[in-house]
């Protein structure tokens, strides 16, 4: 696992938001994936039309409200999650799922 992580791993609220995030990121990919009939450069999914941005946009901001509320929840406040969330934002569908895979989480 990269350093980036082992040290940022040291925080256990960060822990969570992370792995959380790293979770909402390659769900969201998945599903974009079976709705989606586009790739852009990177080769994640791209809606071509309306109703397909519509349906990723509608499940995207349904998963991160459910996520923020549980983090909230969790008493993780919101700089540590918004932390990492952009970490995890930037990382490739494989390099997600790879990740996930070393967590046992996939």
């Amino acid at each position: 696992m990269d350093n980036l992580y082992k040290e940022y791993f040291k925080d256990q609220k960060y822990r969570k938001s992370f792995i959380e995030w790293m979770k909402y990121y390659y769900e969201t990919e998945m599903y974009d994936r079976s709705v989606c009939n586009g790739i852009d450069k990177f080769g994640n999914a791209a809606p071509i039309s309306r109703d397909e941005y519509k349906l990723i946009n509608q499940k995207a901001k349904r998963l991160m409200n459910i996520l923020v509320r549980e983090l909230r929840d969790n008493d993780i406040d919101e700089e540590t999650w918004k932390r990492a969330r952009n970490v995890a934002s930037r990382l490739s569908h494989e390099q997600l799922k790879k990740t996930l895979k070393e967590f046992r989480i996939l």
